[in-house]
């Protein structure tokens, strides 16, 4: 079996649509990760589902990326969306008093709560050579536009917080330049991390740490910084914290406004079970090849 399946039916998916593109060969391909054993990733799309959501525009493709934020059915009233921050808590509880994202006054923008494909995503932006960077920057200038949203005053350019000190920084440096392309707009090198401590499955308080100790504003950033209104994409979010903590020292650098973007954010698996819609977790096309090689 295929380490991602579909969970729910999407409505209207592009996925539904025939699969018929095959390699000279006769393989068919898969244009985003390879099933699982060649290059260590599972796969997840094929080429023509892969062409399918390049096509869409930017209200059609998030949702197939990634699910839209909501209360589940049968839970108003005891289940609330935290806007600023795009997580779910339980009403008159004290989420708002300690909200990262509410408590800086910033609102995240968000593909929408993850998925198998927003995870593969995610992995194939570390890797060295990324299968489908097209569309990593589709998604980033998708969250960028919802971004903007919230825009205040001010020229924009286009920031990141580092992956890691090493190359996987540089590589959403080079996402950020892209997505700044796409924008009509510039990217900016403003933040570096001096180490690659991964911050993942780290509590809140060891985030605002890591922030602390390791990233800090490249020297020269602050001319360039100063009254800007900058795009802060990061590949996801689980507390907010280390967005939040990158975003304080973009503000005391010079910059005017911060627009957090991340391509999902992390939400339980259970929430999604309640949902009737979900996004998917690879094409179909790639979850029958990948059954029909195991049989």
């Amino acid at each position: 079996m295929p380490d991602f399946v579909i969970q729910n039916p999407v409505i209207n998916s592009p996925f539904s649509e025939p699969h018929g593109t095959s390699s000279p060969d006769g393989e068919r391909e898969s244009s985003l990760v390879t099933l699982t054993g060649r290059r260590g990733l599972p796969g997840v799309l094929c080429s023509d589902c892969l062409a399918r959501l390049l096509a869409l525009p930017d209200a059609a493709l998030l949702p197939e990326i990634t699910t839209p934020p909501a209360v589940p059915p049968g839970r108003e009233g005891v289940l609330e969306l935290c806007r600023a921050c795009l997580s779910l808590h339980r009403s008159g509880d004290s989420h708002d008093r300690h909200c990262a994202f509410g408590e800086a006054g910033l609102t995240l923008a968000a593909g929408g709560w993850e998925s198998g494909l927003s995870r593969a995503l995610r992995a194939d932006l570390r890797r060295a050579r990324p299968s489908a960077p097209q569309l990593t920057i589709r998604v980033f200038a998708a969250v960028s536009r919802r971004a903007l949203e919230h825009r205040g005053n001010g020229a924009v350019c286009v920031a990141s917080v580092p992956l890691a000190s090493g190359e996987a920084g540089d590589r959403l440096t080079e996402a950020a330049a892209a997505v700044a392309a796409v924008l009509g707009t510039r990217p900016l090198a403003a933040i570096r991390r001096q180490k690659s401590d991964s911050t993942r499955g780290s509590v809140a308080q060891r985030r605002q740490q890591i922030v602390h100790d390791e990233y800090e504003i490249i020297p020269g950033a602050r001319v360039d910084l100063a009254g800007r209104c900058v795009i802060l994409l990061y590949d996801t979010v689980t507390t907010g914290h280390t967005m939040v903590g990158v975003t304080r020292l973009l503000l005391k650098a010079g910059a005017q406004v911060v627009l957090p973007a991340a391509l999902d954010r992390s939400v339980s698996p259970r929430v999604l079970q309640r949902l009737p819609i979900t996004a998917p977790d690879s094409c179909p096309h790639v979850g029958r090849r990948g059954r029909a090689a195991n049989t």
